[in-house]
């Protein structure tokens, strides 16, 4: 029931913003490890332009950049109590 609900939550995240391409980098996504705060995560890739969405106690947080030749580029993390507990990426 946990895996179905943090799927759901993941699905739900799709209400994407831009953010700042030189903070969305591998070398960032590299640096944020499961168990990481979410102040962390916060200070290392900024606040700004960022889509959040909570599902119970899980938030979903993805920041997004989109190239000049359409291609797009993510970090989706999830969180739980303030602590990152699943990380994915795209195009990084």
């Amino acid at each position: 029931m946990r895996t179905l609900a943090i799927l759901f939550a993941v699905l739900l995240c799709s209400c994407v913003q831009a953010t700042e391409p030189e903070k969305l980098t591998a070398e960032n996504f590299k640096k944020i490890k499961l168990g990481a705060s979410y102040e962390f995560v916060y200070t290392l890739i900024g606040e700004e332009s960022v889509s959040e969405y909570e599902y119970g106690t899980t938030r979903c947080l993805v920041w997004r950049v989109k190239e000049q030749d359409h291609t797009q580029k993510y970090i989706r993390l999830m969180f739980e109590r303030d602590k990152v507990t699943g990380k994915w990426q795209v195009g990084l």
